[in-house]
């Protein structure tokens, strides 16, 4: 991953909020359950905090920050009623099931629980899309001196291996429509798409169909783009437009009957 410092920043914003939102549950010593954890920098923040974290991802990155278990949203391995609350940041917008996803959640849920998940908005897709043409030529860049590393199986052979390589260079690098426009961030086909999908009605909707009420919605107050460009740049500029203009929102949900 490229500047992985610049990421865990960029969450730092989210964590405050969500900290916040959690200091007024009402609910002593609650364990808390993070889905999509990544390398775990909010687990560990939130463990500080002293909360009892658990968390989770299909593919922890690495290096982890914190212990990381190996596991799918869609498949929890926990009993029923496990857990005071369900977390996430940046996360529900990439799964396909939703709907398995979040029964799973609200089944580890105990009664009175709450979830919190952190989504992207409106304005970070088209902060990523006004960006798309740095990020181009930054790639490129980053491709041919080594800092951006392209993926392939190493137990294939090597004329696959190469072919592999060849592919995604030409495609997801060089591809001159990249200059334009990038593909869409999650289950999004394109950042067109995104803009749909990213909006607090989209996700009221989506939350709604899943038997999920909404309590809060929470500005994280910080304006940046999926494109990591300019990282630790325009600090205060990105916290004064991010009040209005923010690339994450923060969603406190409670589940008004769980056993429906």
């Amino acid at each position: 991953m490229l500047f992985p410092k610049w990421v865990h920043y960029c969450k730092d914003s989210e964590i405050k909020c969500i900290l916040r939102i959690l200091e007024k549950q009402q609910i002593e010593k609650p364990k808390i359950l993070e889905i999509g954890a990544g390398d775990g920098y909010m687990s560990k923040l939130l463990s500080k905090a002293g909360y009892d974290v658990t968390s989770t991802d299909p593919s922890p990155r690495m290096p982890l920050e914190f212990d990381v278990h190996n596991m799918n949203v869609n498949n929890l391995e926990f009993e029923d009623s496990s857990y005071d609350i369900v977390i996430s940041s940046n996360v529900i917008e990439h799964i396909d099931d939703l709907e398995k996803a979040f029964s799973e959640m609200k089944r580890v849920l105990k009664n009175e629980g709450v979830m919190i998940h952190a989504v992207p908005t409106v304005y970070c897709n088209l902060a990523t899309m006004l960006i798309q043409p740095i990020a181009y030529f930054r790639n490129i860049l980053y491709l041919f001196s080594g800092r951006l590393k392209i993926k392939v199986d190493k137990e294939k052979s090597k004329l696959i291996q190469f072919l592999t390589f060849s592919a995604k260079v030409v495609f997801n690098v060089l591809n001159p429509l990249r200059f334009f426009i990038s593909k869409g961030h999650g289950v999004s086909r394109n950042r067109f798409r995104a803009l749909y999908i990213w909006r607090r009605s989209y996700w009221t909707k989506i939350f709604r169909k899943n038997n999920l009420e909404v309590v809060s919605i929470k500005k994280a107050p910080y304006l940046y783009s999926m494109h990591k460009v300019f990282p630790f740049l325009m600090d205060k500029l990105r916290y004064r437009v991010g009040k209005r203009f923010n690339s994450v929102d923060i969603y406190l949900l409670c589940v008004p009957d769980k056993s429906r």
